[in-house]
């Protein structure tokens, strides 16, 4: 485990990612510097000045939605720069090499899957950190639920690589991969109005379908709002999308291993 994190942070280097996430939290900490100085009024033609509270909700639930942006931007990037990981380790010459060690073909997976979560999260909370931080000494305010915040965004990122490295084993291409994480984005962002969904169509079928995708399908769009809500402090009507998502992402995987300690390479 200790030697595919340390080639896994050394792939981080080469490939220049530092690079990409620093210059995005060095333009997200200037743009935390001007709001400083946004005014904490509007003035509205009709009714006078209008507290900020009134137009975007509390203080704490915007920074934690400002927040929660910020990570799924990071964690977005996090998904796209991975997503080449394990097909580039299945290449011809590679794959050799690396399925020669003594160590079974499911723990390896299982260790090169930690290591690029562990790795890339680290930096989504150290890029992510600096952020709120900047953000609690310019606004003088901090959230309190910021941790959790942090916590579901990195298992949303387990939930995407879970899908990018499932495939990627599959395919062997970073393209399909990266293809099939959009397809379910788009999917599960469908689904999350599925009630909605299910009083257009009249095909009970269709409905029923409808439904068990729904509860099939990662739900990572609804634990982002789930863990805004919890770190601002307001009811979460239900913990639904953040159980089930780890359920899909766990379930998947352990496909992915069955195949990798079958298949031949």
């Amino acid at each position: 485990m200790r030697g595919i994190t340390r080639e896994t942070v050394v792939e981080l280097v080469d490939r220049k990612m530092l690079w990409l996430f620093g210059g995005l939290t060095l333009i997200t900490l200037f743009i935390v510097y001007l709001s400083g100085n946004i005014r904490g009024e509007i003035a509205i033609e009709s009714s006078g000045p209008a507290d900020l509270d009134t137009i975007l909700g509390t203080p704490r639930y915007f920074a934690a939605a400002v927040y929660g942006r910020v990570l799924w931007l990071l964690v977005f990037l996090a998904v796209l720069g991975t997503a080449g990981l394990v097909p580039r380790m299945l290449e011809r010459g590679r794959a050799e090499y690396y399925l020669s060690k003594p160590n079974s073909r499911a723990a390896f997976l299982a260790s090169r899957f930690l290591a690029i979560w562990i790795v890339y999260g680290l930096l989504v909370a150290v890029c992510a950190g600096a952020v709120a931080v900047a953000g609690a000494i310019v606004h003088e305010t901090s959230i309190g639920g910021v941790v959790f915040l942090f916590v579901v965004h990195l298992l949303i990122m387990l939930v995407w690589l879970s899908i990018t490295v499932t495939v990627g084993l599959l395919s062997r291409s970073a393209t399909v991969a990266l293809m099939a994480a959009f397809s379910v984005w788009v999917a599960q962002f469908l689904l999350s109005f599925h009630d909605r969904m299910g009083g257009l169509v009249t095909s009970d079928v269709a409905r029923t379908t409808v439904k068990l995708l729904y509860y099939v399908l990662p739900k990572t769009s609804q634990m982002a709002e789930l863990a805004v809500n919890f770190a601002a402090g307001r009811p979460v009507e239900t913990w639904l999308p953040l159980w089930s998502s780890l359920l899909f992402a766990g379930a998947l995987f352990s496909a992915a291993l069955w195949i990798f300690k079958r298949r031949d390479y």
